[in-house]
């Protein structure tokens, strides 16, 4: 059983996910990577075929030996780590994504790793609204998607929206992460600024704050 906890970041296009990456990332022990071309339903497909085909042993066109689920989720949880790359030394690794379909992925994350996180990202409909109908029915379906995750019962460090978005919202979402007198932003990074020239290595940025750990 790994011992890195994981936390995911379920958002969806234009709802300010990048900026909430970049700042868990920064955080003591902490490494979050970025979209994955939908790895979650990849993942769930994938144990899912298994469970179909494999479980118990069977003769016949199908046939194969007597296939461990403990040794399925464990390959899942390696593949999980190898995709992430983050170095051993963290201790909460993990990823956003904008491609959640259901919360069925996400309970299936839960399965592979126990102590998973999560941080929901809103859309904002009035932003989702200059993309069109399509975007629109998108962003109602999202948001139902994410009061669907916290009605399951699992682990939710915060919900964060970008029509409200502040540090004193983030740092909340933080303080349940690391715990404790945790690390505190005193200003928000913009994935952009790194356009201008405006940007920092991970733990480099002014804006944070941390005790020493």
């Amino acid at each position: 059983m790994t011992t890195q906890r994981l936390l995911v970041i379920i958002a969806t296009f234009r709802s300010g996910s990048t900026t909430v990456m970049q700042m868990l990332d920064q955080l003591p022990g902490t490494c979050v990577a970025g979209e994955n071309a939908g790895m979650t339903q990849a993942l769930l497909d994938q144990y899912g075929r298994t469970k179909k085909t494999s479980f118990p042993a069977r003769d016949g066109p199908w046939q194969h030996g007597d296939v461990s689920e403990g040794a399925i989720l464990r390959a899942q949880r390696a593949y999980v780590t190898a995709q992430l790359a983050c170095p051993a030394s963290a201790s909460t690794i993990g990823f956003k994504t904008i491609r959640m379909k259901g919360v069925s992925e996400a309970t299936h994350l839960v399965r592979l790793f126990p102590d998973t996180l999560f941080v929901l990202v809103k859309c904002v409909p009035r932003v989702s609204a200059k993309r069109g109908k399509i975007a629109r029915d998108q962003c109602s379906h999202h948001n139902k998607m994410l009061d669907a995750v916290k009605a399951a019962g699992l682990n939710v460090a915060g919900t964060l929206s970008l029509d409200n978005f502040t540090t004193e919202r983030f740092n909340a979402v933080s303080t349940r992460l690391l715990g404790g007198d945790a690390c505190r932003y005193e200003c928000v990074l913009h994935a952009n600024n790194c356009k201008t020239g405006d940007c920092y290595g991970r733990h480099e940025t002014p804006c944070l704050r941390c005790p020493d750990f």
